[in-house]
């Protein structure tokens, strides 16, 4: 998450003045009254392979393009939900300034941070915003769908026999420790699935009530 959400379409009015060879940015989605262009999903891209300390040095194919256009719309009806209920900066975990700060450190110079940067035509106050959406989802997440995400002793019995036991087999001659050392980490590898689960239910019944539309790319 944490993707652009400058959703205005380009041009506008103006636009039409333009020589005849120069073409309107394309409209690949809208949510409501919301557009989302090809220009976005191209930068939204270009700003997931900066959270991983990455330049964009090649455009997205159509299966990356695809990813971002329903990355974004998620995140249009997800930060619309976060409106709702209010989650602000003191809900986060880690804050904007902490999450760039981590960033940062993943770059090899800082005229390499900045240059990747300037490759996405931001500023760091607005790299500040976008994280800032991205926590505000997170934490609206967390808040709203961790309490239903209950897992039960069976289950963490279960996945240790069946997955956990044999998983590390593979890796590992050494025996496999005792469940009770290894029951919180289960646990929250359940916990994430189970979340995971929720929320593309949930955002399935989102798509519902708001006027989602997609077109081919």
């Amino acid at each position: 998450m944490g993707i652009s959400l400058s959703l205005q379409v380009q041009g506008g009015a103006g636009a039409q003045k333009t020589a005849s060879h120069e073409l309107l940015d394309e409209v690949v989605a809208s949510v409501d009254n919301h557009a989302i262009t090809r220009s976005d999903l191209e930068n939204a891209y270009g700003f997931e392979l900066f959270l991983n300390g990455q330049a964009n040095a090649a455009p997205p194919d159509r299966t990356a393009l695809i990813t971002m256009r329903d990355h974004l719309v998620d995140q249009i009806l997800l930060l619309a939900e976060a409106d709702v209920e209010g989650i602000t900066e003191g809900d986060f975990e880690e804050s904007p300034p902490e999450a760039l700060a981590s960033i940062r450190k993943k770059f090899k110079s800082e005229d390499a941070f900045q240059a990747a940067l300037h490759s996405l035509g931001l500023n760091e106050a607005e790299a500040l915003e976008r994280l800032r959406d991205r926590q505000r989802i997170l934490s609206l997440i967390d808040n709203r769908l961790r309490p239903q995400a209950r897992i039960e002793p069976p289950d963490i019995e279960t996945y240790y026999k069946n997955t956990f036991v044999p998983e590390l087999a593979k890796r590992s001659s050494t025996p496999a420790p005792p469940i009770s050392e290894v029951e919180d980490q289960i646990r929250e590898v359940l916990t994430q699935k189970r979340i995971d689960e929720l929320l593309s239910s949930w955002l399935e019944n989102l798509k519902t009530s708001h006027r989602v539309s997609l077109h081919s790319l």
